[in-house]
């Protein structure tokens, strides 16, 4: 009989309890020392107010495609970013939380296994995110004034509904080097590697049509181009899947979810099963 962590038997009801309290007992470590929140949140005020008096000397004539207001432009860029960075970082931060936090293993040797706790520090990752972007919309709305013509909200959710799928499959290729590559401190080639190219060459900060031809070529490796691409388009612009730059970026993130997942999920229990093996979920091993 398979006895491996993510084959661990529990009840749905007993999962679902498990994520909950892991959320709301890392929430709650997070809230209690307020000066840090009170950092955090400081810290995006400051931030997205750089980049929108940089806004102000751009040429908004280079940004007609999107309406040409670059504060719309790097308000949204900033936004998707937090969600899908938020996607792409929580599980390996989980299994690191988890690991020095010594509960990982305590749950390695409970009927619940890793996997509900991981979900519950996942969830925690998506609030933290939720905020930024919350903060972020308020100060584009009420203070920068943003108020896009005719959005399309229903495709911009579409897009980022398969971009946190496509990216989830990045993340779980991230968590997996936890046990893989012994990346136990807070950092991993993946996440390395892929954050120092998201920021650079996917659009975050500026039109990919401004890069060189190398670097736009490295851009379509990365399924977070496309969401940002298409979904400033649909919000900024109105565009629809008639549109052939949306309808492309649309199949092309497609194509992301059918590699990434399947990928993700096999490197990942691939690092499960060998932590398993060698009892590696303690640090006291």
């Amino acid at each position: 009989m398979k006895d491996g962590f993510e084959y661990k038997r529990a009840d749905l009801n007993t999962r679902l309890w498990i994520i909950w309290i892991t959320f709301t007992s890392t929430l709650r470590q997070w809230l209690y020392f307020f000066v840090e929140f009170l950092l955090h949140i400081t810290g995006m005020i400051v931030n997205i107010l750089i980049f929108y008096y940089i806004a102000i000397f751009v040429n908004v004539g280079q940004l007609e495609a999107y309406g040409g207001d670059f504060a719309s432009f790097i308000v949204l860029g900033i936004i998707f970013n937090s969600f899908l960075s938020a996607t792409m970082n929580s599980y390996y931060n989980a299994l690191c939380r988890g690991f020095w936090n010594t509960s990982l293993e305590f749950f390695a040797t409970s009927p619940v296994g890793v996997i509900s706790y991981t979900m519950g520090i996942t969830l925690y990752e998506y609030f933290k995110a939720a905020i930024s972007i919350t903060l972020y919309l308020l100060l584009g709305v009420f203070v920068f004034n943003i108020s896009p013509s005719a959005p399309n909200y229903a495709l911009t959710l579409l897009l980022l509904v398969l971009g946190v799928i496509s990216v989830s499959g990045l993340g779980l290729i991230s968590a997996s080097t936890f046990t893989l590559l012994n990346c136990r401190r807070w950092g991993n080639p993946v996440q390395w590697l892929t954050g120092f190219i998201i920021a650079l060459t996917s659009g975050v900060y500026f039109p990919v049509e401004w890069l060189p031809e190398w670097a736009r070529g490295i851009s379509l490796l990365l399924p977070q181009t496309y969401v940002y691409r298409s979904a400033r388009l649909a919000l900024l612009k109105g565009a629809t899947l008639n549109n052939p730059i949306v309808r492309g970026d649309f199949y092309a993130l497609t194509l992301f979810c059918i590699i990434l997942i399947p990928l993700g999920l096999l490197f990942f229990k691939a690092g499960i099963r060998k932590a398993e093996r060698e009892g590696s979920f303690s640090r006291w091993v």
